[in-house]
């Protein structure tokens, strides 16, 4: 997937090494690393307006919807890895 299919993805991990926000494949990618290695289950991706996923990326709960109607979702980091190592589905 090109980085301008990823405008408006925000990947967020909260974590003890702090949250980082992210919409670039490599960074994702960066943080569902970080979210194993910190024993994370789970991590948040925050979806904006207008915004769907990519076919094929891993479903997660529903946490919260904010203001601004982004859709903020937890999902297993390494669903998202495996997703992104068999190459971004049309």
């Amino acid at each position: 997937m090109p980085t301008s299919e990823l405008d408006g993805w925000v990947v967020g991990l909260a974590s003890g090494l702090g949250a980082e926000m992210t919409t670039h494949r490599e960074q994702i990618e960066a943080a569902c690393i970080a979210a194993h290695l910190a024993r994370q289950r789970l991590m948040t991706v925050s979806i904006v307006p207008g915004q769907k996923r990519p076919a094929g990326f891993p479903r997660g709960e529903l946490l919260s919807v904010g203001a601004n109607g982004s859709k903020n979702y937890e999902v297993d980091p390494l669903k998202v890895l495996a997703w992104l190592r068999e190459g971004w589905k049309a």
